[in-house]
């Protein structure tokens, strides 16, 4: 009831930190930041029966910010709010159905949240645009060519690759199946194959055995635990230079768009990154499903 008395006051309400009544309480977890995937993950472990506490040092934990100046000088565009950083959110369709029941009521079975997919048919649901240097050019001091990256899948772009990077066709023999010559299909085959345990990985790490009714392979010792999340665990303990320099050693700009893609937002190196963030991340952004973004905002 405390809870959904907070909840029901307007949005960007300053709390007395008395209403929270931190320092009498003991909690699971704590998230220290804010914007969509805190207050997603927060949301997650909260129907998992976690008690969650979520600190930010921002006004707002949704990261919206207001125009201040022009508020102060009654503009136009007073009170007008926006988004300070990314709220792309990739599989909304997956994780919809996880992240509804932590937030619905009553009058709403999803929990007061929809998404909307960005770009258009148009664009083929365009959703980024990676500009690498020296990516498609000989001089890394040459102005790089930009790629769109959108939801047309893993096959679109090898096949962008082969026409703009000099990649093998991404062919099929006279029987329909895929000849294999493509490397940066390959490329993205095996980080799927990989990124497939990540969601069995991370909830028997923070779940165990006691979680089986959140789903996953089963298991006599752990309902979570499977052959696939052993592989991503494993990856989780290797840098993605190492990945990327054994399956793409004759194709420096494909491995180079591979890494951009892979770390994409992240300010780290290959060779610093983990092999576990780098699938997850290129799985994302290379999913059929495009991204999709919060209607309202990170705030709704």
């Amino acid at each position: 009831s405390r809870k959904h008395a907070l909840l029901s006051r307007p949005p960007g309400t300053k709390f007395d930190p008395a209403d929270l009544s931190l320092r009498d309480d003991t909690f699971d977890v704590l998230f220290l930041g804010g914007g969509i995937g805190t207050l997603y993950a927060a949301a997650l472990l909260s129907r998992a029966g976690r008690k969650v506490c979520v600190l930010s040092p921002e006004d707002d934990v949704s990261r919206c910010a207001v125009v201040e100046e022009q508020r102060r000088r009654g503009g136009a565009f007073a009170n007008v709010e926006f988004d300070v950083h990314g709220t792309d959110m990739t599989h909304a369709a997956r994780q919809q159905a996880l992240l509804a029941p932590a937030l619905c009521t009553t009058t709403d079975a999803q929990g007061g949240i929809r998404f909307a997919r960005v770009g258009s048919v148009i664009d083929g649901y365009a959703h980024s645009i990676l500009s690498v240097p020296g990516l498609g050019t000989d001089n890394v001091n040459a102005e790089p060519v930009p790629v769109v990256i959108n939801a047309e899948g893993p096959l679109a772009l090898a096949e962008y690759c082969y026409a703009r990077f000099g990649d093998n066709y991404p062919g099929t023999d006279l029987e329909g199946r895929d000849n294999g010559n493509s490397t940066s299909l390959n490329y993205v085959k095996a980080c799927r194959q990989i990124n497939a345990g990540s969601g069995d990985y991370y909830l028997s790490k923070l779940f165990g055995g006691a979680s089986s009714s959140l789903g996953g392979s089963s298991s006599s010792s752990d309902p979570l635990k499977s052959a696939e999340s052993n592989v991503y665990q494993q990856a989780t303990m290797r840098p993605t230079s190492a990945f990327l320099d054994k399956c793409l050693p004759l194709a420096p700009h494909v491995r180079c768009l591979m890494a951009a893609i892979g770390m994409c937002n992240e300010n780290l190196s290959p060779d610093n990154a983990s092999m576990a963030a780098h699938v997850t991340h290129l799985c994302g952004m290379l999913s059929e499903e495009g991204m999709s973004y919060p209607v309202g905002g990170p705030r709704a």
